[in-house]
């Protein structure tokens, strides 16, 4: 593999107004050519980093993928507003607020915020059918849809959050994503660990996940449930908060456990089964055919799955009797 000359630019970012002084470089004996502006993953990148020409770009962008969208539809025919709404909210404004952590600060100033406005007002207009005098403010109150710029900042306080938490990535952040990791850091949800982890692999699993179907629990329930001993597990989410329950005959086991307010159902099920393998890793059931039953599809495909995302998916999977 090498790299193509033909399809290789050279930018400095610089508040310089001439850069004739600047000698060129050369790759493979091709002369590399000075640019002023640059498209990398889809975000235009200018010399002086001052967004305008990425915001400009990706504004008509937006403008001709919604106007494409919205010749299928007039006022009174075609689609209807759910639709058209469907069609910005997860197909035009996507594209606008694409890396948004990186240009994000633009979105301060007055005339970039002018500029959003004015290309979502085409379209609430779009949208509601109202009449072009209609003012911004009330469309997007009666639409619930969110000012650009203060959805660009909530999509920014997002991925700030992602990468410190999630990607250990603190120091790659601006000054202006810190101060918004700042502000939003006091509030006791976002100081809770997160479940998600780089994705694993584990080709030894000591267990098999079998899900026999109503028609085998008819005809071979007995079959099924012959074991030496056998668990039953299961998780739950109310109102009031999330638990977890097993459940054995032999040896006669109770267990329940409150998981606060934020654990969510799948969470709850793969919880009560690792709660039910330290059971049996604490019952010295040797040598012994062992059976725990669940009624959560999802959890059993996770734990029956060679590869984890999840740290609580990833520990059941450790913890469990070999």
């Amino acid at each position: 593999m090498s790299v193509n000359p033909s399809k290789t630019v050279l930018i400095p970012f610089t508040k310089r107004r001439k850069l004739d002084d600047l000698t060129p470089l050369s790759l493979n004996g091709v002369v590399i050519s000075f640019e002023t502006e640059v498209k990398y993953l889809g975000i235009v990148l200018d010399k002086r980093l001052t967004w305008n020409a990425h915001l400009e770009k990706v504004l008509h962008k937006a403008r001709l993928s919604l106007w494409t969208c919205r010749r299928i539809c007039g006022k009174t025919w075609g689609l209807g507003p759910k639709p058209i709404h469907w069609i910005y909210v997860m197909i035009v404004r996507p594209m606008i607020t694409n890396g948004a952590i990186a240009w994000w600060p633009k979105a301060l100033q007055k005339t970039a915020q002018a500029k959003l406005s004015g290309s979502q007002r085409q379209a609430c207009l779009a949208i509601s059918g109202d009449i072009s005098t209609t003012p911004s403010a009330s469309m997007e109150i009666l639409l619930d849809i969110p000012p650009l710029h203060i959805f660009l900042e909530r999509e920014t306080r997002w991925t700030a959050y992602r990468l410190v938490h999630i990607a250990n990535c603190t120091n790659q952040l601006n000054a202006e994503c810190n101060r918004l990791l700042v502000d939003i850091g006091s509030h006791s949800i976002l100081e809770i660990t997160s479940d998600f982890m780089r994705p694993t692999v584990n080709y030894e699993l000591p267990y098999k996940v079998l899900f026999p179907s109503r028609e085998d629990w008819i005809l071979r329930e007995k079959e099924i449930l012959r074991a030496d001993s056998c668990w039953f597990t299961d998780g739950s989410k109310t109102p009031s908060g999330s638990g977890a329950g097993v459940f054995s005959r032999r040896p006669r086991t109770e267990l329940s456990t409150y998981l606060g307010t934020y654990a969510i159902v799948f969470q709850a099920e793969i919880y009560s089964i690792e709660l039910c393998a330290e059971r049996l890793d604490k019952s010295n059931l040797t040598h012994k055919s062992i059976k725990i039953f669940s009624d959560s599809q999802a959890a059993l495909e996770a734990l029956g799955s060679h590869r984890a995302t999840s740290e609580l998916v990833a520990n059941c999977q450790k913890n469990s009797p070999r």
